[in-house]
């Protein structure tokens, strides 16, 4: 199942299941680590919970994905700091469709420059890439 979807793994209806979360903090770990960004609070919440403060799990958007727009100066920044480094990029942004954008810009910005990781569905590594990320937004 696509992430977004509460598949196997169950949770995340909101920005990724977690097993799709549990599989880039693993893969992140393995390959030079770096906090994993999702669209929400709710999609990042359960590897949190699951992992405590170690857990380098971050949410861009709201509860939902939906409630704030973060923008792609902000994301870029966060790379450029070394604060973010990965993101589980949803088609849906994380969210419903009911007219908020919520993270779904920035997702699509995220799948359009970042390097997609083939053997983790969704996951984008963003290391270096904070200058393209500001062109394309």
């Amino acid at each position: 199942m696509p992430p977004g979807t509460g598949g196997p793994g169950g949770g995340g209806m909101f920005g990724g299941d977690t097993q799709s979360l549990s599989q880039a903090v693993a893969y992140a770990r393995a390959h030079g680590g770096g906090t994993v960004a999702v669209a929400s609070q709710s999609g990042a919440a359960s590897q949190i919970l699951a992992s405590g403060s170690s857990s380098p799990v971050v949410a861009l958007g709201g509860f939902s994905g939906r409630e704030s727009q973060v923008s792609v100066g902000w994301l870029a920044d966060a790379v450029a700091s070394g604060k973010v480094r990965w993101v589980i990029a949803t088609s849906d942004g994380g969210g419903m469709r009911d007219g908020r954008v919520g993270a779904s810009d920035v997702m699509a910005i995220v799948q359009e420059v970042g390097k997609a990781v083939p053997s983790v569905d969704g996951l984008y590594d963003l290391q270096g890439l904070a200058s393209a990320l500001r062109a394309a937004g």
